[in-house]
């Protein structure tokens, strides 16, 4: 395949539901992996890793030039939102967190406002299935967007960055990660000028 300017890297992701299933990734070749925490994760009977396991999976991942994305794709409580996503994101975004993925619009207003240069993904559980809501999920802060399965019919347009014409040829039959910004292909270490912004009582509502 010839490139050109505009083509992305690619990127291989795995879940990982345990620490042994996050080496095992890396071991087979998985440039990053996604995992959950001990809060705010769909997938609550996964072996999530504790503050200091996520923190450890951090390291481990950035000694081998991998990253680490954080899953918080659960639908948060107004009093989640104020009272407890900051302190359980702070300390891992202090530490180089790579990325979250978010299913809750107020939960990505909330990291785009308090957590600056933390990439935020748009999970597969918002369903965003047309090229409005592609465009708007990237106005709203998301360097990413996993399309849902079956979002756009095989032949048709549905292109997300279609401008409309159709000539733009992504056809996506299932699942589809669509890339709003390039990957770079050196990761430098975020934790020096990590500040987080001021938590303040006017939050955006939960969805």
């Amino acid at each position: 395949m010839t490139g050109s300017r505009n083509q992305l890297p690619c990127e291989l992701l795995a879940p990982a539901g345990s620490w042994e299933s996050m080496v095992a990734a890396f071991r087979a070749g998985a440039d990053a992996v996604y995992m959950g925490g001990p809060r705010f994760g769909a997938r609550a009977y996964a072996e999530n890793p504790d503050e200091d396991g996520l923190r450890a999976a951090i390291d481990l991942a950035h000694l081998h030039g991998k990253k680490l994305y954080l899953t918080v794709n659960t639908l948060l409580k107004e009093w989640e939102l104020r009272d407890e996503l900051g302190e359980y994101l702070e300390p891992l975004y202090r530490h180089g967190l790579d990325a979250v993925i978010v299913q809750d619009l107020g939960v990505l207003a909330f990291i785009r406002a308090h957590f600056p240069g933390l990439d935020i993904h748009a999970s597969t559980q918002m369903t965003v299935a047309s090229p409005w809501g592609a465009r708007l999920t990237e106005q709203l802060g998301a360097c990413r967007l996993v399309l849902p399965p079956g979002a756009f019919a095989p032949g048709g347009r549905g292109d997300p960055r279609d401008d409309g014409t159709g000539d733009r040829g992504l056809r996506p039959r299932g699942a589809l990660l669509l890339l709003f910004g390039a990957v770079s292909a050196e990761q430098p270490d975020r934790r020096p000028q990590r500040q987080p912004g001021a938590l303040c009582a006017a939050l955006p509502p939960s969805v």
